[in-house]
């Protein structure tokens, strides 16, 4: 199997489900996995993940404006060692078209930084919507991740670092296709999921060891 589509609807009330079921029998290896009742963007990436057979598993959040011509651009880190490819922002080489206001940008650098400061040292974007991991990762971290809303992306990245893991942040376009839409309570709810997971780490909730 050369490639696999996973698509995860989180009982949405849009036509997504709908279109993407027009698609299925036109599409090789595509899978449609939905959910009758909303659980959140963890439970999500979680569900699509748990069922990837690929060698690599690559998370683009729609909400995010991600292109998929990004898919590309992973690869090279996958394969020169590293476990865990993150798109982000905050590279030197990263483009945003267009800009965030201004207020919106100061929110989000204040937003990672709470959250490097409680469960994420050393990572300076996790909410760019972009993801992958090599399968035997995924396959050990994933099954460990607990959170079902907006920290998901944190968690799972949390994890992969306490584990030992290689965690390899990079460039990405990221389409801010409408500029007054910025979702403030999506960027509270990791603050909030950011706690828990600091809880969680120094409760060794997670009985997890570091990689041999």
């Amino acid at each position: 199997m050369l490639y696999e589509i996973i698509l995860v609807d989180d009982a949405s009330e849009d036509q997504s489900l709908e279109i993407a079921n027009r698609f299925f029998p036109l599409i090789k290896n595509l899978k449609i996995i939905s959910s009758k009742v909303p659980r959140g963007m963890g439970a999500t990436v979680r569900d699509g993940l748990l069922v990837a057979r690929g060698a690599w598993r690559v998370v683009i959040l729609p909400d995010h404006h991600v292109a998929i011509d990004e898919f590309h651009k992973v690869f090279p880190y996958l394969r020169s060692g590293y476990d865990v490819a993150l798109g982000s922002r905050a590279m030197l080489r990263s483009r945003v078209k267009p800009q965030l206001q201004i207020h919106q940008i100061l929110f989000r650098m204040l937003h990672n930084l709470f959250v490097q400061a409680v469960a994420l040292p050393g990572v300076w974007d996790t909410e760019a919507g972009f993801i992958a991991l090599r399968d035997d990762v995924a396959e050990a971290v994933v099954p460990l991740t607990k959170i079902n809303s907006s920290g998901g992306i944190v968690e799972l990245v949390a994890l992969a670092k306490k584990m030992g893991y290689a965690i390899k942040e990079f460039p990405i376009f990221w389409a801010n296709n409408d500029r007054t839409k910025f979702d403030y309570r999506h960027y509270i709810g990791v603050l909030v999921d950011a706690i828990k997971l600091r809880w969680m780490l120094v409760s060794d909730e997670y009985k997890i060891n570091a990689k041999l």
